[in-house]
């Protein structure tokens, strides 16, 4: 009687960087770590993965490797690269503090990303009452331009006169999905 030894079992595959869940900003340096390793062939496993994606958003490394029987294993890391946000600056202040300006003047909501970033950085401008709690906003007039003196990015918001004695919400989400707030109380 003769009987033959199958392997069945994939290799294994450790990703140290990135790591799941981790967040870096833009500029950051991403080194890829990772390693693959089988039970039967040791280290000598095929072991690919795709290239570390450093642009702003959420992303996700993935790292592929098969062993000489042929058994074939994967294994991800999600991770973001945010920009390095810093502000509100005078006159507004981030929420949940709130200011109090006069309704029908240009708002400027000042920023800084720690660098000249591009004005293609704001992915989208909203407003919507205080008092809101779902996703309902409404597009923010305004107009985007950054100077480097002082490193800050200014969104010119357009109010409405008819604001007065109402409170507004401005949203400013940036290309890397975040979301930064202000309160802004009008008279």
């Amino acid at each position: 009687m003769s009987y033959r030894i199958v392997d069945r079992t994939p290799p294994q595959i450790t990703i140290l960087s990135p790591a799941d869940g981790a967040q870096y900003h833009v500029g950051d340096t991403i080194t890829p770590s990772y390693f693959c390793h089988d039970d039967v062939d040791g280290s000598r496993v095929s072991c690919k993965a795709t290239p570390v994606d450093t642009t702003p958003g959420t992303h996700t490394f993935r790292v592929e490797s098969v062993d000489s029987s042929g058994n074939a294993a994967s294994a991800s890391a999600t991770y973001s690269v945010r920009y390095a946000f810093d502000g509100f600056y005078s006159p507004l202040v981030a929420a949940p503090a709130s200011v109090t300006l006069r309704a029908g003047d240009t708002v400027p909501a000042k920023f800084s990303l720690h660098g000249d970033r591009g004005l293609d950085v704001l992915a989208r401008a909203a407003w919507r009452p205080c008092s809101v709690t779902t996703n309902d906003w409404s597009g923010a007039a305004g107009s985007l331009s950054y100077n480097a003196g002082p490193d800050r990015y200014t969104f010119g918001w357009a109010t409405d006169k008819a604001w007065a004695g109402s409170c507004r919400e401005l949203l400013l989400t940036l290309r890397d999905g975040t979301t930064h707030a202000a309160y802004v109380s009008f008279r």
